[in-house]
């Protein structure tokens, strides 16, 4: 418990937009809201969006627009059983 008081970076895993949503605004409603909701708590500086497939184009294209830094691939391989 201690160490939820001191952490300073959040963990952001399994966000996405429905199809729907996509391209008119829905992502930056997101990142907005949870900014707001995030920041509010005056604890935390960093936020690690977890995940994020690399076919994702539309997320990946965001994390560079609010400067984020991706360091990590994920990728899904699918074969199948026969």
């Amino acid at each position: 418990m201690l160490e939820v008081k001191r952490t300073k970076t959040i963990s952001a895993n399994g966000m996405g937009i429905l199809p729907e949503y996509q391209g008119i605004g829905g992502n930056a409603l997101l990142y907005y809201e949870m900014g707001k909701t995030i920041f509010n708590f005056n604890q935390f500086t960093h936020v690690e969006m977890t995940q994020v497939a690399e076919t994702t184009q539309q997320m990946r294209a965001d994390l560079k627009n609010l400067n984020g830094v991706e360091y990590k691939s994920h990728r899904v391989y699918r074969k199948s059983i026969e």
